[in-house]
């Protein structure tokens, strides 16, 4: 039992490192949208992650068979394929930031996947980095330490079951967002001194802004990464129904795409340290299931 959950943990962090690795490359997979127009909606593509996650959890007893090898092996392809490219691509932002300054925004919007549906006309340079800046704090709590969690806690099923449900999700942040927030907005605690950010403004801005934003669970993780660049977030923004006013989040000056970088190094870093703590908890949940599994057996033997 403890070691087909070193398996886990290991796999974990094998598939982060794989993810990390090819993620200086396109995605190599569709997007909802794209998915969307093609082949008939949400419900197709969450389809395919739920029949993968029950074939995943038929061949999880096989990898348990060939032992700690076999969960490895199986856990990290699980896990970079969950992830596919999710985390934050580093090599982007420097030209990034470049086409910002030199008002190139055709160009930064190739480089923002998850604005290509929005309006960008509207914008000055200044929004365009606040929207990026927040997309990248939302991507590395609902792309990363999110299915790392539910890998760690589910194995392979839990990290291709989550990927199901956040595809259909069309609204609403239930526990398995209030979790994972919460471990990120810590995380982006812990990490912002390494990238030259604070740890006490990103504490501040999460204890005293999230209560102010509409969605807690988003909220939580934007007022962390903006205390931590100390900068402000909120505001005027774009969202998928058109401008809108939200609470200002953090404290400081606007941002610049110099913040953008930082974010994306900040976030990159979050990601790691959420690999490590889900590798952890993997390891905790084997040694309790090992305890529990003993102490049946002993009774059993009476």
């Amino acid at each position: 039992m403890i070691q087909l959950n070193l398996g886990r943990a290991a796999g974990l962090l094998v598939g982060l490192a794989a993810d990390r690795l090819s993620g200086s490359t396109r995605r190599r997979f569709p997007s909802t949208n794209e998915v969307s127009a093609k082949a008939g909606g949400e419900l197709v593509q969450a389809g395919g992650w739920i029949t993968a996650a029950l074939l995943c959890g038929l061949a999880t007893r096989r990898l348990n068979r060939g032992g700690w090898v076999g969960q490895v092996a199986g856990t990290a392809v699980a896990t970079w394929f969950v992830l596919s490219g999710a985390s934050t691509r580093t090599s982007d932002a420097p030209t990034l930031s470049r086409e910002l300054e030199v008002g190139q925004l055709a160009a930064a919007r190739q480089r923002l996947p998850w604005l290509h549906q929005k309006d960008l006309t509207e914008l000055t340079t200044t929004e365009l980095a606040k929207v990026a800046i927040e997309s990248i704090a939302d991507n590395t709590a609902q792309a990363v330490v999110a299915p790392l969690l539910w890998g760690a806690v589910g194995g392979i099923p839990g990290l291709l079951g989550y990927r199901a449900a956040r595809t259909l999700r069309k609204g609403g942040y239930p526990l398995r967002d209030v979790v994972s927030s919460q471990l990120t907005a810590l995380l982006v605690v812990t990490a912002a001194p390494v990238v030259g950010g604070s740890a006490h403004g990103a504490w501040q801005a999460w204890r005293r802004d999230t209560v102010a934003h509409p969605q807690p669970s988003v909220g939580r993780v934007q007022a962390a990464f903006a205390g931590a660049l100390e900068t402000r977030l909120g505001g005027r923004t774009l969202s998928p129904e058109g401008i809108r006013e939200d609470p200002v989040l953090g404290v400081g000056r606007n941002p610049d795409t110099g913040h953008i970088t930082r974010a994306i190094e900040l976030s990159w870093l979050v990601g790691s340290l959420a690999g490590l703590s889900a590798s952890v908890l993997a390891l905790a949940f084997g040694r309790r299931r090992h305890a529990r599994h003993c102490v049946v057996h002993y009774r059993d033997s009476d």
